[in-house]
């Protein structure tokens, strides 16, 4: 297993910006209101922090990931992403494709470092995170009725898994 100490300061930025660049990029994919955004980026926080504890709590690097990610024992802050967006390029579109242009270069970081058992359990974890936030708001009445996705968000998560390198 790898830990951070394994990867660059580049590379660990990559690692630790992905999975919120999943949740971003999640929440972004539809214009929403206040309250959807929030349910849709509270989701997927949620599932970045969960899914750490429940389904990967032996795997080391994505472990030491939502520790940096959540938060540091010396009371640093974690890495904000840097949100490359053009001057009149809408906020939201700029996190979904900053999140599917930063996702090639995770899949590369994670081949040259990672085992295969890894870097899948990685791959795995960062779409369940985009799938929570896409799938937090359903498309009736309130949110509460309807369906799961639409087809912007079906798009984005398969988008995404291309871009990881997900079987």
């Amino acid at each position: 297993m790898t830990t951070r100490t394994d990867y660059t300061a580049a590379e660990w930025e990559l690692l630790t910006d992905m999975p919120r660049l999943a949740a971003f990029g999640a929440m972004a994919t539809e214009e929403g209101g206040p309250l959807t955004s929030t349910r849709e980026l509270w989701a997927g926080m949620m599932e970045l922090a969960q899914a750490a504890q429940t389904r990967y709590p032996d795997n080391t690097l994505i472990q030491d990931v939502t520790h940096a990610v959540t938060g540091r024992e010396d009371g640093a802050e974690p890495t904000i992403v840097d949100w490359r967006a053009n001057s009149g390029e809408a906020l939201g579109n700029a996190m979904v494709e900053q999140a599917l242009e930063t996702a090639p270069e995770v899949r590369e970081v994670l081949a040259s470092h990672a085992t295969a058992e890894e870097a899948a359990a990685y791959t795995a974890w960062v779409l369940g995170i985009a799938r929570a936030g896409c799938e937090a708001v359903k498309t009736g009445f309130f949110g509460m009725s309807g369906e799961k996705l639409t087809a912007s968000e079906a798009q984005f998560i398969r988008d995404l898994a291309a871009a990881l390198g997900a079987t």
